[in-house]
């Protein structure tokens, strides 16, 4: 009878309505400051779950914020932090400058205390947004 009474009140439309919600309130959106400059702020996100093309499954996306011009690398499944330097290193950092900010979705490969180095060292500064939210 209990589950008869929790499988109504989760099908009633006007419950679902008119329930409360149990989170927190939600903050104001904090807008992501316009690039004076092309290659100035960079946008970066990885594509997964690929159908397997010789072991090459992940692709990297970076994008210039400013111009909307984009990179797209193709990475083997299992990519090191140190690869994805050399990758950067060789994609980016060589054909244009050192970025002052990039964006990700807190990957947590760039949480790592090898990206931060990487980019404090360079003058980069790591902005985050949110997961499943691109910029």
């Amino acid at each position: 009878m209990l589950q008869d009474v929790k499988n109504f009140v989760h099908q009633c439309d006007s419950y679902q309505y008119n329930k409360y919600s149990t989170h927190k309130p939600i903050g104001a959106l904090q807008p992501l400051s316009i690039p004076q400059q092309v290659w100035e702020d960079l946008s970066m996100d990885f594509i997964t779950h690929l159908p397997n093309f010789g072991c090459k499954t992940v692709i990297w996306v970076v994008v210039n914020r400013l111009s909307k011009y984009a990179y797209f690398m193709v990475l083997l499944s299992r990519f090191t932090a140190s690869s994805l330097a050399t990758v950067f290193a060789v994609e980016i950092f060589c054909l244009h400058c050192i970025p002052k900010t990039i964006v990700n979705d807190r990957d947590p490969l760039f949480l790592t205390k090898f990206w931060q180095e990487r980019f404090c060292l360079s003058g980069t500064t790591l902005a985050y947004s949110s997961a499943y939210h691109p910029k």
